[in-house]
């Protein structure tokens, strides 16, 4: 059913462009249920359903994914800081155990005041930082903020040698 989806990131990949998958906006159905939560009991088939996706695009079709994020992980799947550093960390060993070198994107919150927030325990876990490509995050309400939300999360990068990430404009 991805085939459509595969020939186009091949096409994609072949104009030189650089791939950013991201998992969460539009889940499947078996993955969430009503009131909209990824439970814990599915975080072993949502990486297996993301690992078969990279593997699929790298072996059958010659794509690489550059880059990955857990869309706002602060909405639609409704996880704490903590919560998504632990799938970063299981899904980063899964990549590892399958040689894939897609780049994680730490935050991808809906907005610039939670971005910290959420790298922070990402960029803390020793095995999940070296696969990390920036601090990023969404600009939904960005022009509301005061400077200090955007001076935090440049030095915040800064002190992990990373650049900052706009990954999406709202």
């Amino acid at each position: 059913q991805f085939d459509r989806v595969f020939r186009t990131l091949k096409q994609l990949k072949d104009e030189g462009r650089r791939m950013t998958l991201c998992e969460g906006f539009f889940l499947p159905a078996w993955l969430m249920p009503e009131q909209g939560r990824l439970p814990a009991d599915k975080h072993d088939e949502l990486i297996e359903s993301i690992a078969a996706f990279m593997v699929r695009a790298r072996e059958v079709y010659g794509v690489t994914i550059d880059y990955f994020e857990f869309n706002e992980p602060n909405g639609i799947l409704q996880l704490s800081p903590d919560g998504l550093a632990q799938l970063y960390k299981r899904l980063s060993a899964r990549f590892s155990q399958l040689g894939i070198t897609t780049r994680l994107l730490p935050a991808s919150t809906d907005s610039p005041i939670s971005a910290v927030e959420y790298a922070t325990p990402i960029l803390l876990d020793a095995q999940v930082r070296p696969l990390v490509h920036a601090v990023d995050y969404h600009s939904y309400g960005a022009e509301e903020q005061p400077d200090i939300v955007f001076e935090r999360i440049a030095a915040f990068a800064k002190s992990y040698g990373l650049p900052v990430s706009v990954t999406e404009l709202g």
